[in-house]
């Protein structure tokens, strides 16, 4: 199923809700888009994810409101994690320019920002993932804006997501390491579940939780990554994907003692 080599995007991003308030009048108009995010995410529309992003900038610039670019960012941020994955390079590209102009204008607005820092490091390991041959370049600068950015604020899901995503998805000579990569996500998807409030339609804690599962399964415990799956059903029963494919895959490793 070709959509299931791309639902778990490159790098793991988190929505808006954990850090941005909304003013009433916007309020609707970006939840309706987070809705709308997360049904292309579970549904496997990616087109419709892309929908959104034209309609959002749209809003954005009549309005030129700080909360629907931020809102904008995170929802490029995760279309460019798609686009990685199905090896469509040159759309990654070009979003990759938007984002990052869009990064600068709130980075200006609050330069100390941990999140932002972290993004700025994302941002790099996605130009890794466009240019291979610079991986030994951008890799430690990569890592070094994130590990900054940890330093700063330990206790940000934003910071232990994208120091997960660093160490999982970074190749062991740049610092790649899938240990402390599990318990980095561990860490993140325990603050997100400490405040239930965001959990509803978060496609960032489904995609969290992939993540998690994929590592464990490469470590060769299926049974901790069925466990997870199982969670994945237990929050959403309509993500089929889950319980027809990874779920029912990761059945059939499990085997006696594991």
């Amino acid at each position: 199923m070709k959509f299931l080599k791309s639902i778990t995007i490159y790098f793991v991003v988190l929505q808006a809700v954990f850090f941005i308030p909304l003013s009433a009048s916007e309020g609707q108009s970006i939840a309706d888009f987070r809705t709308r995010v997360y049904n292309s995410y579970v549904e496997g529309r990616m087109n419709d994810w892309k929908t959104v992003l034209n309609e959002m900038e749209q809003v954005y610039e009549r309005t030129g409101s700080d909360e629907m670019l931020y809102e904008l960012l995170m929802a490029q941020y995760g279309y460019i994690g798609f686009c990685l994955k199905e090896e469509k390079k040159k759309e990654a590209s070009i979003l990759l320019g938007k984002a990052r102009a869009n990064l600068e204008i709130l980075r200006l607005e609050n330069p100390g920002n941990a999140e932002f820092l972290a993004l700025e490091g994302a941002f790099l390991g996605y130009e890794m993932g466009l240019h291979k041959l610079k991986a030994m370049v951008l890799g430690p600068k990569a890592k070094d804006k994130i590990d900054e950015a940890v330093d700063r604020n330990p206790g940000l899901v934003r910071t232990l997501l994208e120091k997960a995503n660093q160490l999982y998805f970074s190749p062991k000579i740049v610092g790649g390491d899938i240990d402390q990569a599990i318990e980095y996500y561990k860490k993140a998807i325990s603050k997100i579940e400490s405040q239930p409030m965001y959990l509803k339609q978060n496609w960032v804690y489904v995609n969290s939780l992939l993540v998690l599962a994929q590592a464990y399964e490469k470590k060769g415990n299926s049974a901790y990554a069925c466990a997870i799956y199982e969670k994945i059903m237990e929050y959403d029963p309509d993500i089929k994907w889950v319980r027809n494919d990874l779920y029912a895959g990761c059945m059939g490793k499990t085997g006696p003692g594991q």
